[in-house]
């Protein structure tokens, strides 16, 4: 990352900590992780969840004057130790892309990770289907220590770090583009 690009973040962080105290507050009510389960089949730990994916106004607003959104399922396996601190074992980030197609008046839902486009009359549709995850392979369990405990976080969020430079430096400073969700744990079976 360049200089200038770097120095223009750190100073819309500090324009957005005058509002810091909303920002958990704002974030925690537009995105959130309703349910998530992990099962093991096959050897493979494989993860089911559902996301609640609320957007701000401006994010809205966003989206119908051409800017792409990118979304973020981040998650993380890890393994807890007695005596020692709890270490990463695999992480893995799940991302979509949501587009509004002006000339078709569609939203459009990229999986980037699969290369699988999806097509939505509503918002609403196009952002239920992003937080539906269903049979997500996480890790072989062959990769796990015997014996250990091994737990799964997730995390959603919305990637401030893909909008366009002006709009970033704007967002990075506004609350109401901070969304995400709190880590959700859960025990590996």
């Amino acid at each position: 990352m360049g200089w200038r690009v770097g120095a223009c973040l750190a100073l819309a962080v500090l324009i957005g900590m005058a509002g810091g105290a909303s920002t958990a507050q704002t974030s925690q009510k537009r995105f959130s992780i309703v349910f998530a389960d992990v099962s093991k089949l096959a050897g493979v730990y494989r993860l089911d969840a559902k996301v609640n994916y609320v957007l701000s106004r401006l994010a809205r607003e966003a989206l119908l004057n051409g800017v792409r959104l990118e979304f973020e399922l981040e998650i993380n396996i890890l393994q807890k130790r007695d005596w020692l601190p709890t270490s990463k074992v695999a992480d893995l980030d799940q991302r979509y892309q949501l587009s509004y197609h002006a000339l078709s008046q569609q939203y459009v839902v990229e999986n980037i990770n699969a290369g699988v486009h999806e097509t939505f009359p509503e918002l609403d549709e196009a952002l239920r289907y992003m937080g539906e995850v269903i049979d997500l392979p996480l890790i072989d369990a062959s990769l796990l220590s015997p014996g250990g405990k091994h737990i799964c976080q997730i995390r959603a969020r919305l990637d401030l770090d893909r909008l366009p430079l002006p709009l970033m430096i704007r967002a990075y400073a506004s609350p109401s583009w901070w969304l995400r969700t709190d880590w959700y744990t859960l025990e590996l079976p």
